[in-house]
């Protein structure tokens, strides 16, 4: 029998969805992916829907509407009623149309799989908000996959049963981004996100300029783009680069130029593009409050964490790194690279097919 799954998300499919879908499909389930009109970001991504092997539908349209709750339940009814999926999964929970679609397969006694990806350290709701967060989770989800042990212990708390907590870890298309970490390398950081108040950049760019009064002499180059740009340039010291705006086809050239990566967020459930920079062979120096922190920045051995809102402690993560003998950086990078090969489209392939099939029974 083969395994129909629906998978309910934003409007937005980027190429890491596109990619993981893709491969799901390719490996026999029938997938459905719901797009929800309501987006994650303004991101620029476009695609040819003919070349994908999943199956994409807009049962509430493409654009927001005012309909009531009632009315939204009844359209996630009729197109269940249809469709009469095996499974269903779900990017988020806070949106009208995913809890329509959740409560409708709650009514046919489908498996409802929450895929959370951040952890109780990044929730900035008050306790009010965070008990209405718990009282919907228990009552539209019955399962949740999770990319690590952050998200594993928040989906505990939020009710989520532990035997019905699946592991998958979060990737991306690691062959898109590959370097030779011994190729040659500009002496610059890089960061590559966009501009924006979580992202903690104002104390990066601190960071830097301590870095480089204390003798440090790598750049910083910032790719990106976002509603703090204007603000932040006129911050950005010696040795800063502003490159812009960098679409998935460039990325990996940016990241292949630099010496090391870094990422000073404040919140980042995960942090994909630190999986970026590992492919990429780099070293990485990664916030603490990133949601990846535990799993893909061992210090010593691929980079070095640090407190985001302390720049003395990113100058001195800087200074670090940059003064290792280059045969050790080297080192570093190629674990960088070892690290992130275990986290791979097929492999969460496999951890997503593991987890529809055992709670689909």
């Amino acid at each position: 029998m083969t395994l129909r799954v629906v998978l309910v998300g934003p409007s937005n499919l980027g190429p890491y969805h596109r990619a993981r879908y893709q491969a799901l499909a390719e490996r026999g389930l029938d997938l459905h992916v719901v797009r929800c009109p309501l987006k994650e970001h303004d991101r620029p991504w476009t695609f040819d829907a003919s070349a994908l092997a999943f199956q994409i539908d807009a049962p509430f349209g493409e654009k927001a509407t005012g309909a009531s709750r009632m009315e939204l339940l009844q359209t996630a009814r009729s197109y269940m009623e249809r469709l009469r999926p095996h499974a269903t999964v779900f990017i988020g929970y806070n949106s009208p149309y995913l809890w329509a679609m959740a409560a409708a397969a709650r009514l046919r006694g489908l498996p409802r799989v929450l895929v959370l990806i951040g952890g109780a350290e990044g929730q900035r709701k008050g306790l009010r908000r965070e008990a209405a967060k718990i009282a919907i989770c228990r009552a539209l989800f019955s399962a949740a996959m999770v990319p690590g042990v952050r998200a594993r212990d928040y989906a505990r708390t939020l009710g989520i049963p532990g035997d019905h907590i699946w592991r998958v870890g979060n990737v991306i298309d690691n062959p898109h981004f590959a370097a030779d970490p011994a190729s040659p390398r500009d002496p610059a950081f890089i960061y590559v996100g966009r501009l924006s108040p979580e992202k903690n950049l104002p104390r990066l760019l601190e960071a830097h300029r301590r870095y480089r009064a204390g003798g440090g002499a790598w750049g910083l180059r910032i790719v990106g783009d976002g509603p703090e740009r204007g603000a932040l340039e006129p911050l950005g010291g010696d040795g800063v680069e502003w490159l812009g705006w960098a679409d998935y086809q460039t990325v990996p050239g940016h990241l292949a130029a630099a010496s090391a990566f870094v990422i000073p967020s404040t919140f980042e459930p995960w942090g994909l593009v630190v999986n970026e920079a590992m492919a990429a062979g780099l070293p990485v120096l990664v916030s603490q409050y990133c949601g990846c922190y535990p799993e893909l920045c061992r210090e010593g051995v691929n980079g070095f964490g640090f407190e985001p809102t302390r720049p003395d402690e990113i100058a001195a993560a800087m200074s670090r790194l940059s003064r290792l003998p280059a045969e050790r950086r080297l080192a570093v990078a190629r674990a960088s690279v070892a690290m992130v090969g275990a986290y791979t489209i097929d492999s969460w392939g496999t951890g997503f097919l593991n987890c529809v099939e055992a709670e689909a029974g």
